[in-house]
Protein backbone atom coordinates (compact mmCIF):
# COMPACT_ATOMS: atom_id res chain seq x y z
CA UNK A 1 0.00 0.00 0.00
CA UNK A 2 1.10 3.30 -0.59
CA UNK A 3 0.91 4.95 2.46
CA UNK A 4 2.31 8.55 0.84
CA UNK A 5 -0.45 8.57 -2.13
CA UNK A 6 -3.05 7.76 0.85
CA UNK A 7 -2.26 10.74 2.20
CA UNK A 8 -1.77 13.11 -0.51
CA UNK A 9 -5.59 11.87 -1.16
CA UNK A 10 -6.87 12.30 1.89
CA UNK A 11 -5.61 15.97 2.20
CA UNK A 12 -6.78 16.74 -1.37
CA UNK A 13 -10.31 16.02 -0.08
CA UNK A 14 -10.16 17.80 3.11
CA UNK A 15 -8.42 20.62 1.30
CA UNK A 16 -11.93 20.26 -1.71
CA UNK A 17 -14.14 19.96 1.42
CA UNK A 18 -12.35 22.96 3.33
CA UNK A 19 -12.67 24.90 0.32
CA UNK A 20 -16.24 24.22 -0.28
CA UNK A 21 -17.28 25.21 3.45
CA UNK A 22 -15.20 28.16 2.71
CA UNK A 23 -17.15 29.04 -0.07
CA UNK A 24 -20.65 28.71 1.71
CA UNK A 25 -19.25 30.31 4.77
CA UNK A 26 -19.08 33.45 2.50
CA UNK A 27 -22.57 33.59 1.42
CA UNK A 28 -24.16 36.80 2.49
CA UNK A 29 -27.11 34.48 4.11
CA UNK A 30 -24.74 32.55 6.05
CA UNK A 31 -22.32 35.47 7.35
CA UNK A 32 -25.52 37.46 7.94
CA UNK A 33 -26.67 34.35 10.33
CA UNK A 34 -23.17 33.56 11.61
CA UNK A 35 -22.98 37.30 13.14
CA UNK A 36 -26.33 37.30 14.40
CA UNK A 37 -25.99 33.99 16.19
CA UNK A 38 -22.59 35.57 17.84
CA UNK A 39 -24.35 38.68 18.59
CA UNK A 40 -26.88 36.71 20.71
CA UNK A 41 -24.11 34.65 22.61
CA UNK A 42 -24.26 36.65 25.01
CA UNK A 43 -28.00 36.88 26.30
CA UNK A 44 -28.05 32.96 25.23
CA UNK A 45 -24.98 32.67 27.99
CA UNK A 46 -26.27 34.53 30.88
CA UNK A 47 -29.78 32.95 30.21
CA UNK A 48 -28.06 29.73 30.28
CA UNK A 49 -26.34 30.21 33.98
CA UNK A 50 -29.69 31.40 35.18
CA UNK A 51 -31.60 28.92 34.17
CA UNK A 52 -28.94 26.36 35.72
CA UNK A 53 -28.90 28.35 38.92
CA UNK A 54 -32.96 28.63 38.66
CA UNK A 55 -33.29 24.87 38.23
CA UNK A 56 -30.19 23.07 40.32
CA UNK A 57 -29.53 25.33 42.54
CA UNK A 58 -32.54 27.14 43.88
CA UNK A 59 -35.89 24.23 42.45
CA UNK A 60 -37.48 22.50 45.04
CA UNK A 61 -36.15 19.08 42.89
CA UNK A 62 -33.01 20.63 41.96
CA UNK A 63 -29.71 18.56 42.05
CA UNK A 64 -27.72 21.47 44.07
CA UNK A 65 -30.81 21.93 46.58
CA UNK A 66 -31.62 18.51 47.29
CA UNK A 67 -28.05 18.22 48.77
CA UNK A 68 -27.73 21.69 50.49
CA UNK A 69 -31.21 21.78 51.77
CA UNK A 70 -30.82 25.49 50.41
CA UNK A 71 -34.42 26.66 51.48
CA UNK A 72 -33.10 26.28 55.37
CA UNK A 73 -30.23 28.49 55.43
CA UNK A 74 -30.51 30.42 52.46
CA UNK A 75 -32.08 33.62 53.17
CA UNK A 76 -35.27 35.17 51.32
CA UNK A 77 -34.84 32.15 48.65
CA UNK A 78 -38.08 32.29 47.30
CA UNK A 79 -37.40 36.24 46.21
CA UNK A 80 -33.92 35.14 44.77
CA UNK A 81 -35.66 32.00 43.10
CA UNK A 82 -38.03 34.22 41.37
CA UNK A 83 -35.13 36.52 40.00
CA UNK A 84 -33.46 33.95 38.71
CA UNK A 85 -36.25 32.65 37.22
CA UNK A 86 -37.76 35.82 35.80
CA UNK A 87 -34.44 36.94 34.45
CA UNK A 88 -33.88 33.20 32.87
CA UNK A 89 -37.14 34.33 30.88
CA UNK A 90 -36.35 37.56 29.30
CA UNK A 91 -32.82 36.56 28.36
CA UNK A 92 -33.61 33.60 26.21
CA UNK A 93 -37.02 34.04 26.23
CA UNK A 94 -36.00 37.31 23.73
CA UNK A 95 -33.69 35.39 21.61
CA UNK A 96 -35.87 34.56 18.76
CA UNK A 97 -37.07 38.88 18.21
CA UNK A 98 -32.78 39.72 18.72
CA UNK A 99 -32.32 37.77 16.57
CA UNK A 100 -34.91 39.05 12.97
CA UNK A 101 -33.59 42.28 14.38
CA UNK A 102 -29.68 41.40 13.93
CA UNK A 103 -30.24 39.28 10.74
CA UNK A 104 -32.14 42.27 9.09
CA UNK A 105 -29.17 44.65 10.49
CA UNK A 106 -26.21 42.74 9.11
CA UNK A 107 -28.18 41.64 5.72
CA UNK A 108 -28.39 45.51 5.54
CA UNK A 109 -25.69 46.29 6.28
CA UNK A 110 -23.71 43.96 3.55
CA UNK A 111 -26.02 45.75 0.61
CA UNK A 112 -24.73 49.23 2.19
CA UNK A 113 -28.65 50.25 3.43
CA UNK A 114 -29.32 51.92 6.36
CA UNK A 115 -28.72 48.62 8.91
CA UNK A 116 -30.18 50.18 12.09
CA UNK A 117 -33.58 51.26 10.22
CA UNK A 118 -33.54 47.58 9.11
CA UNK A 119 -33.03 46.04 12.43
CA UNK A 120 -35.92 47.88 14.07
CA UNK A 121 -38.20 46.70 10.99
CA UNK A 122 -36.85 43.35 11.41
CA UNK A 123 -37.72 43.68 15.36
CA UNK A 124 -41.43 44.48 14.70
CA UNK A 125 -41.99 42.78 11.97
CA UNK A 126 -41.19 39.66 13.80
CA UNK A 127 -43.83 40.63 16.15
CA UNK A 128 -46.31 41.08 13.38
CA UNK A 129 -45.20 37.58 12.85
CA UNK A 130 -45.37 36.04 16.38
CA UNK A 131 -49.07 37.95 16.78
CA UNK A 132 -51.81 35.71 17.85
CA UNK A 133 -54.93 38.01 17.46
CA UNK A 134 -55.96 41.84 17.94
CA UNK A 135 -58.45 43.15 20.47
CA UNK A 136 -60.10 45.72 21.21
CA UNK A 137 -61.04 46.98 25.37
CA UNK A 138 -64.04 48.98 26.18
CA UNK A 139 -61.36 52.11 25.89
CA UNK A 140 -60.57 51.75 22.34
CA UNK A 141 -57.39 50.67 22.99
CA UNK A 142 -56.06 47.99 20.78
CA UNK A 143 -54.27 44.85 22.35
CA UNK A 144 -51.53 43.14 20.46
CA UNK A 145 -50.52 40.07 21.82
CA UNK A 146 -47.71 37.73 20.63
CA UNK A 147 -46.89 34.22 21.16
CA UNK A 148 -44.63 34.40 23.81
CA UNK A 149 -42.99 30.68 22.82
CA UNK A 150 -42.30 31.84 19.08
CA UNK A 151 -40.10 34.56 20.95
CA UNK A 152 -37.53 32.56 22.74
CA UNK A 153 -35.04 30.42 21.46
CA UNK A 154 -37.18 28.03 19.28
CA UNK A 155 -38.47 30.64 17.00
CA UNK A 156 -34.88 31.68 16.26
CA UNK A 157 -34.86 29.71 12.94
CA UNK A 158 -38.12 31.86 12.32
CA UNK A 159 -36.61 35.00 13.49
CA UNK A 160 -33.66 34.30 11.33
CA UNK A 161 -36.37 33.97 8.29
CA UNK A 162 -38.10 37.35 8.84
CA UNK A 163 -34.29 39.32 9.60
CA UNK A 164 -32.84 38.17 6.08
CA UNK A 165 -35.99 38.63 4.11
CA UNK A 166 -36.34 42.22 5.95
CA UNK A 167 -32.77 42.91 4.75
CA UNK A 168 -33.14 41.66 1.15
CA UNK A 169 -36.15 43.76 1.26
CA UNK A 170 -34.11 47.05 2.18
CA UNK A 171 -31.47 45.76 -0.39
CA UNK A 172 -33.78 46.24 -3.10
CA UNK A 173 -36.30 49.21 -1.89
CA UNK A 174 -34.31 50.58 0.89
CA UNK A 175 -33.63 54.20 -0.47
CA UNK A 176 -30.01 55.53 -1.07
CA UNK A 177 -26.45 53.77 -0.56
CA UNK A 178 -25.06 55.10 2.12
CA UNK A 179 -21.41 54.91 1.42
CA UNK A 180 -22.28 56.24 -2.25
CA UNK A 181 -24.34 59.34 -0.42
CA UNK A 182 -20.58 61.03 -0.65
CA UNK A 183 -22.46 64.53 -1.45
CA UNK A 184 -23.92 64.56 2.50
CA UNK A 185 -24.64 62.29 5.19
CA UNK A 186 -28.46 61.75 5.55
CA UNK A 187 -30.31 62.83 8.94
CA UNK A 188 -32.12 60.02 10.72
CA UNK A 189 -35.49 61.32 9.31
CA UNK A 190 -34.41 61.47 5.85
CA UNK A 191 -33.08 57.79 6.07
CA UNK A 192 -35.98 56.61 7.65
CA UNK A 193 -38.38 58.60 5.13
CA UNK A 194 -35.97 57.01 1.86
CA UNK A 195 -36.48 53.31 3.96
CA UNK A 196 -40.58 53.70 3.82
CA UNK A 197 -41.30 51.76 1.30
CA UNK A 198 -38.86 48.85 2.36
CA UNK A 199 -40.49 49.31 6.01
CA UNK A 200 -44.08 49.19 4.30
CA UNK A 201 -43.08 45.78 2.68
CA UNK A 202 -41.38 44.15 5.82
CA UNK A 203 -44.34 44.76 7.56
CA UNK A 204 -46.74 43.20 4.38
CA UNK A 205 -44.67 39.89 4.36
CA UNK A 206 -44.84 39.58 7.87
CA UNK A 207 -48.32 39.57 8.32
CA UNK A 208 -48.55 37.15 5.11
CA UNK A 209 -46.30 34.90 7.48
CA UNK A 210 -48.11 35.53 10.44
CA UNK A 211 -51.63 34.28 7.99
CA UNK A 212 -49.72 31.04 7.01
CA UNK A 213 -48.45 30.23 10.32
CA UNK A 214 -52.16 30.60 11.25
CA UNK A 215 -53.20 28.29 8.90
CA UNK A 216 -50.83 25.79 9.15
CA UNK A 217 -51.64 25.77 13.02
CA UNK A 218 -55.47 26.23 13.04
CA UNK A 219 -55.18 22.90 10.79
CA UNK A 220 -52.80 21.01 13.36
CA UNK A 221 -50.11 20.09 11.34
CA UNK A 222 -47.25 20.64 13.80
CA UNK A 223 -48.89 18.91 16.32
CA UNK A 224 -50.09 16.24 13.91
CA UNK A 225 -46.57 15.54 13.17
CA UNK A 226 -45.07 15.87 16.85
CA UNK A 227 -48.10 13.92 18.46
CA UNK A 228 -47.54 10.83 15.99
CA UNK A 229 -43.27 11.24 16.56
CA UNK A 230 -44.19 10.81 19.87
CA UNK A 231 -47.12 8.30 20.09
CA UNK A 232 -44.62 6.15 18.05
CA UNK A 233 -42.11 6.02 20.77
CA UNK A 234 -44.65 5.22 23.13
CA UNK A 235 -46.83 2.46 21.86
CA UNK A 236 -43.15 0.74 20.47
CA UNK A 237 -41.01 1.48 23.73
CA UNK A 238 -37.98 -0.67 21.83
CA UNK A 239 -34.15 0.39 20.88
CA UNK A 240 -35.48 1.31 16.86
CA UNK A 241 -38.29 3.35 18.01
CA UNK A 242 -35.56 5.38 21.00
CA UNK A 243 -33.23 5.32 18.18
CA UNK A 244 -35.63 7.04 16.01
CA UNK A 245 -36.55 10.25 18.33
CA UNK A 246 -33.43 10.65 19.79
CA UNK A 247 -32.44 11.40 16.07
CA UNK A 248 -35.61 13.57 14.94
CA UNK A 249 -34.81 15.23 18.55
CA UNK A 250 -31.55 15.86 17.75
CA UNK A 251 -32.03 17.15 13.91
CA UNK A 252 -34.87 19.35 15.53
CA UNK A 253 -32.33 20.97 18.16
CA UNK A 254 -30.07 21.78 15.13
CA UNK A 255 -32.20 23.72 13.75
CA UNK A 256 -33.64 25.31 16.48
CA UNK A 257 -36.62 24.04 17.45
CA UNK A 258 -37.64 21.46 20.10
CA UNK A 259 -37.97 17.81 19.48
CA UNK A 260 -39.97 15.18 20.85
CA UNK A 261 -37.55 14.06 23.62
CA UNK A 262 -36.27 17.39 25.04
CA UNK A 263 -38.25 19.00 26.86
CA UNK A 264 -40.56 16.15 28.49
CA UNK A 265 -39.70 14.76 32.08
CA UNK A 266 -39.66 11.34 33.57
CA UNK A 267 -43.37 11.53 34.38
CA UNK A 268 -44.40 11.97 31.04
CA UNK A 269 -43.16 8.56 29.74
CA UNK A 270 -45.59 6.14 30.68
CA UNK A 271 -42.71 3.45 30.02
CA UNK A 272 -40.60 4.81 33.16
CA UNK A 273 -42.87 5.33 35.15
CA UNK A 274 -43.48 0.88 34.32
CA UNK A 275 -39.81 0.63 35.14
CA UNK A 276 -39.77 2.08 38.44
CA UNK A 277 -42.97 0.50 39.43
CA UNK A 278 -40.95 -2.56 38.42
CA UNK A 279 -38.58 -1.97 40.56
CA UNK A 280 -39.65 -0.56 43.51
CA UNK A 281 -42.07 -4.13 43.83
CA UNK A 282 -39.44 -6.25 43.10
CA UNK A 283 -36.80 -4.56 44.69
CA UNK A 284 -34.68 -4.61 41.51
CA UNK A 285 -33.49 -2.46 38.62
CA UNK A 286 -33.00 -6.18 36.68
CA UNK A 287 -35.26 -7.12 34.39
CA UNK A 288 -37.47 -4.50 34.05
CA UNK A 289 -40.43 -4.45 31.25
CA UNK A 290 -38.92 -1.99 29.17
CA UNK A 291 -35.13 -1.84 28.92
CA UNK A 292 -34.77 0.41 26.18
CA UNK A 293 -37.05 3.64 26.59
CA UNK A 294 -36.54 7.02 26.31
CA UNK A 295 -35.03 7.80 29.78
CA UNK A 296 -33.10 4.81 30.26
CA UNK A 297 -31.34 5.60 27.20
CA UNK A 298 -32.10 9.04 25.83
CA UNK A 299 -31.66 11.44 28.90
CA UNK A 300 -29.19 9.32 30.57
CA UNK A 301 -27.02 8.90 27.48
CA UNK A 302 -28.08 10.68 24.18
CA UNK A 303 -28.48 13.87 25.99
CA UNK A 304 -25.28 13.16 28.04
CA UNK A 305 -23.75 16.95 28.51
CA UNK A 306 -26.33 18.36 26.49
CA UNK A 307 -28.12 17.83 22.64
CA UNK A 308 -25.45 16.77 20.96
CA UNK A 309 -22.67 16.09 23.67
CA UNK A 310 -21.67 19.74 23.55
CA UNK A 311 -20.19 19.04 26.50
CA UNK A 312 -17.74 17.00 24.56
CA UNK A 313 -17.31 19.20 22.05
CA UNK A 314 -16.10 21.89 24.58
CA UNK A 315 -13.44 19.76 25.67
CA UNK A 316 -12.12 18.68 22.02
CA UNK A 317 -12.22 22.34 21.17
CA UNK A 318 -10.09 22.85 24.70
CA UNK A 319 -7.60 20.33 23.61
CA UNK A 320 -7.19 20.71 20.46
CA UNK A 321 -8.08 24.41 18.85
CA UNK A 322 -6.17 27.50 18.76
CA UNK A 323 -8.53 30.47 18.28
CA UNK A 324 -8.78 32.21 21.08
CA UNK A 325 -12.43 33.04 20.22
CA UNK A 326 -13.67 29.68 20.20
CA UNK A 327 -11.62 28.82 23.45
CA UNK A 328 -13.43 31.52 25.34
CA UNK A 329 -16.78 30.38 24.27
CA UNK A 330 -16.42 26.94 25.31
CA UNK A 331 -14.51 28.22 28.83
CA UNK A 332 -17.80 30.22 29.41
CA UNK A 333 -20.33 27.60 28.64
CA UNK A 334 -18.47 25.07 30.48
CA UNK A 335 -20.44 25.23 33.46
CA UNK A 336 -23.88 25.36 32.19
CA UNK A 337 -23.33 22.56 29.69
CA UNK A 338 -22.10 20.50 32.62
CA UNK A 339 -25.63 21.12 34.03
CA UNK A 340 -27.26 19.89 30.31
CA UNK A 341 -27.74 23.72 29.10
CA UNK A 342 -25.59 23.75 25.82
CA UNK A 343 -28.16 26.56 24.41
CA UNK A 344 -24.89 29.32 24.47
CA UNK A 345 -22.35 27.29 22.94
CA UNK A 346 -24.63 26.11 20.63
CA UNK A 347 -25.41 29.63 19.36
CA UNK A 348 -21.95 30.93 20.11
CA UNK A 349 -19.75 28.83 18.22
CA UNK A 350 -22.12 28.77 16.47
CA UNK A 351 -22.81 24.65 16.12
CA UNK A 352 -26.73 25.57 15.22
CA UNK A 353 -27.47 25.87 11.37
CA UNK A 354 -23.59 25.12 10.75
CA UNK A 355 -23.14 22.01 8.52
CA UNK A 356 -19.70 21.12 9.48
CA UNK A 357 -21.02 20.05 12.83
CA UNK A 358 -24.23 18.06 11.82
CA UNK A 359 -22.83 14.99 11.55
CA UNK A 360 -21.09 14.77 14.72
CA UNK A 361 -24.42 16.23 16.27
CA UNK A 362 -26.18 13.82 15.20
CA UNK A 363 -23.54 11.21 15.35
CA UNK A 364 -22.72 11.16 19.09
CA UNK A 365 -25.88 10.81 20.78
CA UNK A 366 -26.64 7.60 18.68
CA UNK A 367 -22.97 6.34 19.69
CA UNK A 368 -23.92 7.08 22.82
CA UNK A 369 -27.62 5.17 22.95
CA UNK A 370 -25.87 2.11 20.97
CA UNK A 371 -22.96 1.59 23.66
CA UNK A 372 -25.30 1.86 26.34
CA UNK A 373 -28.09 -0.49 24.64
CA UNK A 374 -25.27 -3.04 24.15
CA UNK A 375 -24.32 -3.00 28.09
CA UNK A 376 -27.63 -3.51 29.38
CA UNK A 377 -28.25 -6.39 27.01
CA UNK A 378 -24.94 -8.05 27.73
CA UNK A 379 -26.17 -7.23 31.31
CA UNK A 380 -22.91 -5.37 32.26
CA UNK A 381 -25.08 -2.73 33.75
CA UNK A 382 -28.73 -2.36 34.30
CA UNK A 383 -31.15 0.07 32.71
CA UNK A 384 -31.57 3.70 34.49
CA UNK A 385 -34.76 3.17 36.32
CA UNK A 386 -34.97 5.88 39.19
CA UNK A 387 -35.51 9.61 38.71
CA UNK A 388 -32.69 11.68 39.35
CA UNK A 389 -33.05 15.74 40.63
CA UNK A 390 -33.77 18.41 38.18
CA UNK A 391 -29.98 19.88 36.90
CA UNK A 392 -28.18 16.76 37.41
CA UNK A 393 -24.78 16.71 35.74
CA UNK A 394 -24.89 14.87 32.87
CA UNK A 395 -22.14 12.54 33.77
CA UNK A 396 -24.02 11.29 36.88
CA UNK A 397 -27.49 10.85 35.51
CA UNK A 398 -26.95 7.20 34.80
CA UNK A 399 -25.30 6.65 37.86
CA UNK A 400 -27.43 8.02 40.30
CA UNK A 401 -30.19 6.45 38.26
CA UNK A 402 -29.63 3.02 38.59
CA UNK A 403 -29.25 3.58 42.05
CA UNK A 404 -25.37 3.86 42.19
CA UNK A 405 -23.95 1.34 39.56
CA UNK A 406 -20.90 2.12 39.26
CA UNK A 407 -20.68 0.43 35.62
CA UNK A 408 -23.10 2.68 34.45
CA UNK A 409 -20.54 5.63 35.77
CA UNK A 410 -17.70 3.95 33.85
CA UNK A 411 -19.68 3.44 30.53
CA UNK A 412 -20.66 7.12 30.43
CA UNK A 413 -17.39 8.14 30.77
CA UNK A 414 -16.20 5.88 28.14
CA UNK A 415 -19.09 6.84 25.77
CA UNK A 416 -17.77 10.67 26.85
CA UNK A 417 -14.26 10.04 25.65
CA UNK A 418 -15.52 8.39 22.75
CA UNK A 419 -17.77 11.27 21.86
CA UNK A 420 -14.49 13.90 22.32
CA UNK A 421 -12.84 11.50 19.82
CA UNK A 422 -15.81 12.02 17.24
CA UNK A 423 -15.38 15.99 17.49
CA UNK A 424 -11.87 16.19 17.08
CA UNK A 425 -11.48 15.63 13.62
CA UNK A 426 -14.37 18.59 13.20
CA UNK A 427 -13.06 20.82 15.34
CA UNK A 428 -9.64 20.86 13.27
CA UNK A 429 -11.38 20.81 10.12
CA UNK A 430 -13.37 23.92 11.85
CA UNK A 431 -9.63 25.43 12.38
CA UNK A 432 -8.63 25.44 8.94
CA UNK A 433 -11.78 27.13 7.99
CA UNK A 434 -11.41 29.74 10.38
CA UNK A 435 -7.99 30.55 9.30
CA UNK A 436 -8.73 30.63 5.73
CA UNK A 437 -11.68 32.95 6.39
CA UNK A 438 -9.56 35.19 8.31
CA UNK A 439 -7.18 35.48 5.87
CA UNK A 440 -9.90 36.30 3.31
CA UNK A 441 -11.25 39.44 5.49
CA UNK A 442 -7.31 40.45 6.05
CA UNK A 443 -7.84 40.72 2.32
CA UNK A 444 -11.25 42.30 1.76
CA UNK A 445 -10.10 44.84 4.51
CA UNK A 446 -6.89 45.79 2.28
CA UNK A 447 -8.91 46.09 -1.06
CA UNK A 448 -11.62 48.20 1.18
CA UNK A 449 -8.64 50.82 2.19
Amino acid sequence: MNVGGLMYDILAIQNKWVNKLVWLRRRVIVRAVQRTLLSLFPFALLGSIARVVSISFLSDKGFINSILAMPKWFPDFRLVKLLFNNFATFTIGILALLAAYYCAKYTAEFYRKDQQVAGITGLISYLFVCMVNVSENGDGIINLPVDAMMLGANGILLGLLVGYITGQIFRKFGGIDLKKAKSHSPNVLEKAFNSLLAIILSFLVAIVINGLLYLFFRYGVYDAIADYVTSISLKHSNFSMTLFGTFVTTIFAWLGFSGPYQYRSFVDDNTSVENLNYALKYHSVWGVPHPFSEYSLYHSFGAFGGIGSILALIVAILIVSGAGSYRRVGVSGLIPTLFNSGTSVMIGLPVMFNPLYLIPFVLTPILNIVIAAIAIIAHIMPPVVYPVPMGTPGPLVAFIGTGGNFVALIIGVIVFFIDIIVYIPFVRLNEQIWLKMQYIYLQEEKEGE
